[in-house]
């Protein structure tokens, strides 16, 4: 069985460091197979002012420690941002990857200098693990 989850990330400024958190509400064992972010603003990727995006996740057992499982920027040599260009974001395999009811997604953004602009929505996919 598959599940999907949207976050919804509402337009924040370049030089703006932030957090999104989205719980993972369904229950049973789940492993993460896909994690995309569609853009709303454009961006261009620059050697200078940049924005770094990481997923993170955490555990019931340990609810303040984040285990990162994937990640962007758009510095030069990397990911800009294109309306209507979906990031298919690279996921870490493992237990990492795996969710309980009630764990967490963390998205964050860190800019570099005055870093970029970042609104968008991610879309999660899970398949249920047979216990």
């Amino acid at each position: 069985m598959l599940e999907a989850i949207a976050l919804h990330i509402p337009t924040t400024a370049a030089g703006t460091a932030d957090t999104w958190y989205l719980p993972w509400p369904h229950p049973g064992k789940w492993l993460l197979k896909k994690a995309k972010f569609a853009p709303a603003t454009a961006v261009a990727a620059g050697a200078t002012d940049y924005t770094t995006v990481t997923l993170a996740k955490n555990t019931i057992a340990a609810p303040t420690t984040w285990t990162d499982i994937g990640a962007f920027n758009t510095n030069t040599g990397a990911t800009a941002l294109v309306i209507g260009t979906t990031i298919d974001l690279d996921l870490t395999e493992g237990a990492g990857c795996l969710l309980s009811e009630g764990e967490q997604l963390r998205v964050t953004k860190a800019d570099t200098a005055s870093g970029d602009i970042l609104d968008g929505t991610w879309t999660f996919l899970a398949e249920k693990v047979p216990v």
